[in-house]
């Protein structure tokens, strides 16, 4: 099974493949995106994520209550700020509080 991504809209820039990871405890968006949206002023913050590679990475700040449009739906969403490499083929990554908020039903056993 391929990785489970989606179009999403944040302010009038379209991502084409946001990555939504249920092993993500957080929504991450890389700097370069941030500033390429400007979004405003991160808020300061003192958490440190480890990475999929078990890297550990302390974050830039936090940028809260984006809303971000998928479908026809607006959901406001926190995202994480890393100044991490872009990926060509996922731009943001959706974790699981994204998920909740947004009502996602994801069957992992059809894909």
């Amino acid at each position: 099974p391929g990785s489970f991504s989606i179009p999403c809209v944040i302010r009038n820039v379209s991502i084409n493949r946001a990555l939504c990871d249920l092993g993500s405890s957080v929504s991450l968006m890389p700097y370069t995106i941030f500033k390429k949206l400007g979004l405003g002023e991160l808020t300061p913050t003192s958490i440190s994520l480890q990475l999929a590679d078990r890297s550990i990475k302390y974050p830039l700040g936090i940028l809260e209550n984006v809303p971000i449009k998928v479908g026809d739906f607006y959901v406001p969403i926190d995202f994480v700020v890393l100044d991490m490499a872009e990926d060509c083929c996922t731009q943001i990554i959706l974790g699981r509080p994204f998920l909740a908020t947004a009502g996602c039903k994801i069957d992992v056993k059809e894909g």
